[in-house]
């Protein structure tokens, strides 16, 4: 039973990882405490479900759901933060605006779908036997995809000329260069995470 539970978790935290690295990059480079960051995943979610119930298959709905959520944040970070950046606006009034964000976005949410639950139904596939541990194919599918996408995310930040731009961004705010990291895309990208 002790190991059926590590297999759980196994699952559960390769998800809840790509929502955390998310999170970090996007506060590490923005320094925007985006509180909003859980509901956009939740719009996310919604527009894989209405492709799922539109008859697309779940793993394109998923593929449709990030897209939306990539474009989402980046038009927030475009078109709502940034400009309260640039009138100087410090951390605590940014919590205020990305506080004020998810209550819109819950609420929308909230008027349009109702409070029941919602699932998808994806075929589990074949169960497979990893150390003691059971996982079902569509669950390894999962925990592979999230390695992947965080070993890309990695490789990006370590080995790409963006990459060390948002290091250098993340790690000094204030030094001349940031404009020019800015310019390069470093505030962009790390608005898609939510995607």
């Amino acid at each position: 039973m002790f190991l059926h539970a590590i297999g759980f978790g196994i699952v559960t935290a390769a998800v809840m990882a790509l929502a955390a690295v998310g999170f970090t990059v996007q506060f590490g480079v923005t320094n925007i405490l985006n509180l909003a960051y859980g509901d956009v995943m939740t719009a996310s979610a919604f527009v894989a479900y209405l492709s799922y119930s539109a008859g697309l298959n779940p793993w394109w709905g998923m593929v449709l759901g990030g897209l939306f959520g990539a474009v989402f944040s980046v038009l927030l970070n475009r078109f709502l933060y940034t400009p309260f950046i640039r009138r100087g606006a410090r951390l605590f009034t940014m919590i205020i605006v990305t506080i004020s964000v998810s209550l819109i976005l819950q609420n929308g949410l909230q008027a349009i779908w109702g409070t029941n639950f919602f699932s998808a139904h994806i075929s589990a596939g074949a169960t497979v036997r990893v150390l003691g541990m059971v996982f079902t194919t569509s669950q390894l599918t999962l925990v592979v995809i999230a390695a992947v996408a965080l070993a890309a995310l990695h490789g990006l930040l370590r080995y790409t000329r963006l990459g060390k731009a948002m290091r250098a961004t993340a790690s000094d705010p204030s030094w001349p260069a940031t404009a020019a990291c800015r310019r390069a895309g470093s505030s962009t990208l790390p608005g898609c995470c939510p995607g």
